[in-house]
């Protein structure tokens, strides 16, 4: 096809006006040969006698047709010799002159003939520059109306407007790709313009051989890289010393050998080729290539070495060997593999252990004892997060730190994150007010890391306000959505701003030195940021808070969200759960006149597979409660109706008094309500999972089950065995202990548990092996269990596996036993 392509390619030095010229010509060979082919179809209808040669319509094809090749010939011509703008603008002018007069009038104005028109509008972008689809759009549109009015018709103008979108749209098209071209042409000439100069400063050194033979040699023999010399029938004339150490041969072997000898065996085919292609080739542009030989990983550059006459005389290959990089990331790998493990095991014994002598399961502590317990219970959290700071720094800078991209709603992740900082911000009274407008679009991101963003954005806020709060606003700007993060804090000074992002930065000011931190989250954040597509940015005066900046990029082509279903006004009195995927599990009524903390409840219950039922009109609760017959209701105090007095008539209807109703208020009084036969109290608002806690515990003390569920703690450790087993114990679960996967197979013999929590690194069976091998029994298949390691999993692969063989969480050491309960 190489006459196609000589007769299809026009000589130009511009790459962009090259690619717009060939594309007229093969719109102009697309045409041709349909103009071709018509002729030739009307030829042998007329030599079969199907018509008359002497027709009218015939013999306008054959005037239109001669008339269309003499066109397309001239436009070619002009286009291969002439200006490429004028031979583009002929062409369009002559397609829409067809189109105009290839129908009746009143089809081409109004009718089946106007949305020809779009496809000179089209493809003025693309073989002229991008703003020509607007002056194609406005010829067009002439055009039409010119029609329009020679025929007594009003020009459409919703059909000129939709033009000029359709030039908008293919502007914006034709501009994004020219200006994606011209950054890969920058890209590549910065490249190859980085790649040339290293190879012309070695071939210009090897060149001047001739002059100063034993300098060069010595040159050669103090390089660090192994440099070997081929002639041009690519057989080695000069190896230096470095390269006999990468190969481990004398260069006696080398000199006088083709590549493929030198590379022997040990390199696969597919580099094999690609070496031996730039070696061949003396005068291609050569870039550096890593190859794996053996058990060494090398780079190889090449060159041409070139005489005083500037001719090539031969060829420089520069290896490299990467072997101890690449052993060093291995080993950091393995550092942090290590460290994951030896650090976050002792702290989960720690913390547990702490835990357990705050819940007084070892017997009373004064206060005292408490306090003190407080302190190395705060101190073990904050060394937690130095570790896993650490980790972090470390798998981003060594380019491990994947992301787990997927579509994601951001208010969704924002008021997650919320909710888990309220309580502390309620604790030192400060607001925590969120600004998300409904209908923002979706993004790709990876929700676990814009979690750990806006938590560590919060969590500053929290520590270094003292007075006010913190506001989290949402807004699109331009192609990202960028959040704001504003406190009224105690500010940032300006010499400190340029540093806020370092590491282990911390300002010199007395309270933020106060404050626990390592000084690490705000680069993890930035990092985290940047991994998105981000970037992050703060303003801040002393004394006057601080709001930091980050935006997420928006995915090309996402449409935006669906609005989210309004909630029901106050007066609305039920909020059925939402449509999909409903629980089968026991009906739960919770009882609530603020619409967000019944979502939360209801978000939080069927999650565990309860049904809900929402009801947010005090006056309502006994009627509903009669109809649904619950197994259990939330009964919040403080609504239109007094929470006490619903209590005391469901209580005194035969129909409703056996349902246990626990209180959740933010009202600290559970006498009375305890009193008045409530099941139990809780106070708002609520740590995490203990909604989920209470719940259980009432059902299964009315179910009457007197003995609790059957849990297996499977791990190596010792002292985490036995912390479980005693947190465990102490909220009446029955514990069974083992410690690798050959003991857990054998306990589940003896004993099915009705729970697993399972390390993954252990002796003789591992957490995989154990999991492969319950999966693959029948009788212990159906077993949950809960992956609780040093290790987390991050290949996405893998855990969709683990999670298909009865996996149904993953917690990482170390973990509270309020967390561990939930």
């Amino acid at each position: 096809m190489d006459w196609a392509n000589y007769w299809l390619t026009v000589p130009a030095t511009d790459p962009d006006d090259i690619r717009r010229r060939k594309l007229l010509n093969i719109l102009l060979a697309g045409v041709l040969i349909v103009t071709v082919i018509g002729l030739v179809a009307t030829t042998v209808a007329v030599l079969v006698g199907a018509v008359s040669p002497h027709q009218t319509e015939i013999q306008l094809v054959y005037l239109g047709g001669g008339a269309a090749i003499a066109g397309i010939v001239i436009i070619f011509a002009l286009n291969r010799y002439g200006p490429g703008w004028l031979a583009s603008s002929l062409f369009l002018l002559l397609l829409t002159a067809v189109f105009a007069f290839s129908d009746e009038p009143q089809q081409v104005v109004d009718g089946r003939g106007v949305f020809l028109f779009a496809i000179p509008i089209l493809m003025a972008s693309v073989i002229l520059v991008p703003w020509a689809s607007f002056v194609m759009a406005g010829v067009t549109s002439l055009v039409v109306s010119a029609l329009a009015l020679s025929i007594q018709y009003v020009p459409n103008v919703p059909v000129i407007l939709g033009f000029f979108a359709l030039a908008f749209v293919s502007w914006l098209s034709a501009r994004s790709m020219e200006q994606a071209l011209e950054e890969v042409r920058t890209i590549n000439r910065e490249l190859d313009q980085r790649v040339e100069d290293r190879t012309r400063d070695l071939a210009q050194a090897l060149a001047r051989e001739h002059a100063e033979a034993s300098k060069n040699r010595a040159i050669l023999d103090s390089i660090a890289d192994g440099v070997i010399v081929f002639d041009r029938e690519n057989k080695a004339v000069v190896a230096n010393p470095a390269m006999s150490r990468i190969l481990a041969r004398p260069a006696e072997e080398l000199v006088g050998a083709d590549i493929e000898t030198i590379l022997g065996d040990q390199v696969s085919a597919e580099d094999r080729e690609t070496i031996l292609a730039l070696l061949r080739d003396q005068e291609q542009k050569r870039e550096a290539i890593k190859f794996e030989m053996g058990e060494k990983t090398l780079a190889v550059t090449f060159a041409p070495v070139r005489d005083v006459n500037d001719q090539v005389v031969g060829t420089v290959a520069v290896f490299r060997d990467f072997t101890r990089e690449a052993e060093i990331d291995r080993m950091k790998s393995d550092f942090v593999s290590i460290v994951s493990h030896e650090l976050r095991t002792p702290l989960t014994s720690i913390q547990g252990y702490l835990d357990l002598l705050l819940m007084e399961a070892a017997g009373p502590i004064t206060k005292q004892q408490s306090s003190f317990l407080e302190i190395a219970k705060g101190n073990t959290e904050r060394l937690h997060e130095l570790v896993s700071d650490l980790l972090d720094i470390s798998r981003i800078e060594s380019g491990r730190a994947d992301l787990d991209l997927q579509v994601v709603l951001l208010p969704e992740i924002i008021e997650r994150v919320a909710d888990s900082v309220r309580p502390k911000f309620e604790e030192r009274d400060l607001t925590l007010t969120l600004d998300i407008p409904p209908d923002l679009p979706e993004i790709f991101g990876d929700p676990m890391r814009i979690e750990q963003v806006l938590t560590n954005l919060l969590g500053n806020a929290y520590k270094y306000t003292q007075e006010g709060g913190a506001t989290v606003r949402v807004r699109q700007v331009g192609n990202a959505l960028q959040v704001d993060v504003e406190d009224t804090g105690v500010g940032i000074a300006k010499e400190d701003l340029p540093r806020l992002f370092s590491r282990f930065f911390r300002a010199e000011d007395q309270f933020v030195r106060q404050q626990p931190g390592t000084g690490l989250g705000l680069n993890i954040t930035k990092s985290i940021v940047e991994m998105h597509g981000g970037r992050i940015w703060v303003e801040s005066e002393p004394g006057k808070g601080s709001v930091f900046h980050f935006t997420l990029p928006l995915p090309a082509g996402l449409v935006e969200a669906p609005l989210e279903e309004q909630l029901p006004l106050r007066g609305t009195a039920l909020q059925p759960a939402e449509e999909a995927a409903l629980p089968s599990g026991p009906w739960i009524m919770v009882v609530d006149d603020d619409p967000q903390v019944t979502r939360l409840f209801q978000h939080e219950l069927q999650k565990e597979g309860y049904r809900v039922m929402a009801v947010t009109q005090g006056s309502r609760v006994v009627e509903v409660a009669r109809q649904l017959r619950p197994e259990l209701i939330t009964l919040d105090l403080l609504m239109d109706v007094d929470g006490l007095a619903i209590l005391q008539q469901l209580k005194a209807d035969p129909a409703t008094a056996d349902i246990p109703v626990i209180i959740v208020s933010v009202v600290p009084d559970a006498e009375q309500g305890l009193a008045m036969g409530a099941a139990d109290y809780l106070v708002k608002p609520l740590s995490e999972g203990e909604l989920l806690s209470c719940v259980r515990r009432v059902l299964d003390r009315e179910n009457g089950d007197e003995s609790q569920a059957k849990i297996l703690v499977v791990d190596d450790e010792a002292d985490i065995v036995g912390w479980l087993k005693h947190a465990l114990s102490h909220y009446g679960y029955q514990v069974a202990e083992a410690y690798d996967g050959i003991q857990a197979l054998e306990a589940v013999a003896a004993d099915r548990p009705d729970l697993i929590l399972l390390d993954m690194k252990m002796p003789r069976l591992d957490g995989r092996g154990t999991i492969r091998r319950l999966r693959d029994r029948a009788d212990t298949r159906d077993i949950p269990i809960i992956v609780l390691s040093a290790h987390p999993i991050h290949n996405e692969e893998e855990r969709e596996q683990l999670m298909r063989w009865g996996v149904k969480k993953f917690l990482r050491k170390p973990v509270t036993v309020e967390a561990l309960i939930s």
